[in-house]
């Protein structure tokens, strides 16, 4: 089941960090499950690829086990800023390959889907959701619902005042309502 909003605490993080850079698997393997989830569905929202997806987290998994990881203040954040920025350089790296795929609109939405059967509704669903939004607004939507972001961390990582992200933040949850009401 995705964690949205699940928030691991920096110090735990950290000693993750400290863990897995001294080859702990234990702990790799704790990290891997808070955040595996969260990896795979940021670089969905880029490459909108489930095996581009999975070859990036697996990307980001290997930088964390590799890495030289030093204190982490955020680690919401700091997962996503590596998710997010691992998965644009693929894109950059293969960007004849993705424009060659099926475009997402027309992917069967049974066959992609990281949230549990419990759920409301599958990834595709949500995705085809914020297809109307946005760049900005869409990652402002992501950062906040999967990353638990607050809305000052968004104001400046984007670069826009914070009553802009929240304003847009509720503007494009309603779309999602709408788009949500007519399925």
């Amino acid at each position: 089941m995705l964690k949205i909003n699940s928030v691991m605490e920096a110090p735990k993080f950290n000693e993750l960090l400290e863990q897995i850079g001294k080859g702990d698997q234990t702990a790799f393997t704790m990290l891997y499950n808070e955040y595996c989830e969260k990896i795979l569905y940021a670089a969905f929202s880029i490459v909108s690829d489930r095996s581009y997806a999975e070859d990036i987290s697996n990307e980001v998994f290997i930088k964390i086990w590799n890495g030289r990881n030093g204190y982490v203040k955020n680690p919401n954040a700091w997962i996503y800023k590596m998710a997010k920025n691992t998965a644009l350089n693929f894109y950059r790296d293969n960007i004849k390959k993705l424009k060659n795929l099926v475009p997402f609109e027309s992917v069967e939405k049974s066959k992609v889907t990281l949230l549990s059967e419990n759920e409301a509704f599958c990834l595709m669903e949500f995705q085809s959701m914020l297809i109307d939004l946005n760049e900005t607004d869409k990652e402002i939507v992501i950062m906040k619902l999967f990353y638990s972001y607050t809305y000052p961390e968004i104001a400046a990582e984007l670069r826009i005042a914070v009553g802009t992200v929240y304003a847009r933040y509720k503007s494009a949850l309603e779309k999602i309502k709408e788009l949500y009401k007519k399925q």
